[in-house]
């Protein structure tokens, strides 16, 4: 039995798409983890200074953000 020779041009588009959806989704996700560090950059800053304010700051406490 012989394979018909179109049969990769019909699934060639397809196998674009999910290539492209895949790059997508990887962009995405990268966003999604720098957003998240960034949240955790600033809830981290804002608790220190909080900290220091309090004066209960410094490098013992873990708060001083050395």
């Amino acid at each position: 039995m012989l394979r018909d020779p179109a049969a990769h041009r019909r699934r060639g588009p397809h196998r674009h798409r999910a290539a492209i959806m895949e790059k997508t989704l990887y962009a995405v996700a990268a966003g999604f983890v720098v957003v998240a560090l960034g949240m955790w950059w600033l809830h981290r800053r804002n608790s220190a200074r909080k900290a220091a304010a309090a004066g209960t700051g410094g490098c013992g406490s873990g708060n001083c953000g050395c």
